[in-house]
């Protein structure tokens, strides 16, 4: 089997890509970072790289006043997204644990009076609000500022949906928290947070929720279990559907009257022939609809009586490090899954425009875990462009940022700072300065030397800016000879890891 893997050039945006299976995605493909919780018990949910977060086991933790560390874990249930050869399972549990730290004495209201404390009166919970109407209350009426002031206080979402939007403006005694959603029927959880003038200090409130009208019974229908989603395996391994209601909604799963949400397993099925099973989803009914509780969902899967292994594909290998010399050289890539046998062909002649290249890679399949182990060899087209004997560097000015792993990373730089430098004078055979932003196949030159970019990401300005990375920014992919492979508008915003696209 043959399946196209682009390293997009030469010269000019594509609309359309070609399908790519991308391999078994795991935890590790998803990529979770930076999870943490603080001494207060706020958890940092991390940022993922691939998939989806569909649902969560916790929100918050308790402080940790005692005199060692607190060991805390979150299960993330995320969506697996398409093209995957475990695609088909939907979704997968990745557990992140961090270690919480004890609260040091000043941040502790109790021993540093230069803290806000909570007064502990109760953050009421606003419901039944119309779609659209705008809801404000005074923030500051829930906390005692200590000597060192209340420099702010924040509205943090806990769980819910992302339509209801809160914000506070003002200062202190008058700091006034916006809370709204123009969707009826939905409901989201928010907690405050006052910190000092200058300290580190903080104090959080209560948890409270808002809710708009327009609910009636909390059903199966709300839930909204993706019909076709989810799998079970012949030895009992239980790969959940997706599901469209978020925010600790599920309560747990059960099989029969067994809860099997953490083993996720209703045993092998040895019968020798397809048996229906019967997994039923309870959830937690959110605030606003006119039921309360938990609601069971059941949902049929048909478990097999044989196990069935995924196909080794080109996907699957995790092809990386194929390069063509400007000798027309090729270097042996690398593969994570199955073995190099040979490559087609062998070099090219020198040339002296960058020429796109296809290079032919013979694989062959892992020899157990895949449905072809042991089988043919398999075929793997690799598209790379060739660079020139003579570089063509161009004569138009641009500037570049450093270099990032990905496109997500200028956002993880920015989660302090929120600001990027474009400080590094390049020249380009780009048709223009703008055009730079979005040409694939052009190349990016210190001088005449080309810009030894291996694959990394690049902000892209047609001056030397800086720039606040919660707007939209141009970046651009630079390989190991200067040439652009990528290109997209991306910004940091509110979204986990930052939005955008290719353009």
């Amino acid at each position: 089997m043959s399946t196209k893997i682009n390293v997009r050039s030469p010269y000019f945006l594509q609309f359309t890509e070609p399908t790519q299976t991308l391999g078994v995605f795991t935890c590790d493909t998803a990529l979770l970072q930076n999870f943490s919780v603080d001494s207060t018990g706020i958890i940092n949910n991390p940022n993922i790289r691939n998939g989806a977060i569909l649902d969560q086991s916790a929100y918050t933790f308790s402080p940790n006043t005692g005199t060692s560390v607190i060991p805390r874990s979150v299960t993330y249930t995320i969506a697996i997204p398409v093209n995957y050869t475990n695609s088909n399972d939907s979704t997968i549990d990745c557990v992140q644990t961090f270690d919480q730290p004890v609260r040091p004495p000043a941040q502790d209201p109790a021993q540093n009076p230069l803290c806000p404390t909570y007064t502990g009166v109760t953050v009421p919970d606003i419901s039944g609000v119309a779609p659209s109407s705008v809801q404000t209350f005074n923030a500051s009426q829930f906390f005692v500022a200590g000597t060192d002031g209340i420099g702010s206080i924040d509205v943090d979402r806990i769980s819910g949906s992302g339509s209801v939007i809160a914000s506070t403006s003002g200062t202190h005694p008058n700091i006034i928290c916006t809370i709204q959603s123009s969707t009826s029927c939905v409901t989201a959880e928010f907690f405050l947070i006052a910190r000092g003038n200058s300290t580190t200090c903080k104090g959080g409130s209560d948890s409270f929720t808002f809710t708009t009208s327009g609910c009636d019974d909390f059903d199966c229908d709300d839930a909204n279990i993706t019909a076709g989603t989810g799998r079970i395996e012949q030895d009992g391994t239980v790969h959940k559907s997706t599901w469209g209601l978020g925010g600790l909604g599920l309560n747990k799963l059960l099989y029969g009257a067994t809860d099997i949400t953490t083993s996720l397993n209703v045993g092998a099925n040895n019968t020798g022939s397809v048996i229906p099973i019967v997994l039923t989803y309870r959830f937690n009914i959110p605030l606003g609809y006119t039921n309360s509780g938990t609601f069971d969902c059941d949902v049929t899967y048909s478990q097999p009586a044989t196990t069935t292994l995924p196909e080794f594909t080109c996907g699957d290998a995790q092809i990386t490090g194929t390069y063509i010399s400007d000798s027309g050289n090729i270097a042996a890539p690398s593969l994570t899954l199955g073995t190099l046998v040979s490559w087609s062909p062998q070099s090219f002649l020198q040339v002296s425009t960058d020429t796109p290249r296809t290079i032919t890679l013979t694989i062959t399949p892992p020899p157990a875990n895949f449905s072809n182990s042991g089988g043919a060899n398999i075929t793997c087209p690799v598209d790379i462009t060739q660079p020139a004997k003579q570089a063509d560097c161009g004569t138009i000015t641009v500037f570049l940022s450093q270099g990032y792993s990905s496109v997500q990373d200028i956002c993880y730089e920015q989660q302090a700072g929120r600001y990027w430098q474009t400080s590094n004078q390049v020249s380009t055979n780009a048709s223009s300065a703008a055009a730079a932003r979005y040409e694939y196949g052009s190349r990016m030159c210190y001088g005449t030397t080309p810009v030894f970019g291996l694959n990394r990401w690049y902000v892209i300005t047609t001056t030397q800016t800086t720039g606040d990375a919660l707007y939209n920014f141009y970046a651009i992919q630079i390989d190991e000879n200067g040439i652009v492979q990528d290109s997209v508008i991306w910004n940091c915003g509110s979204v986990t890891g930052g939005s955008g696209g290719n353009i």
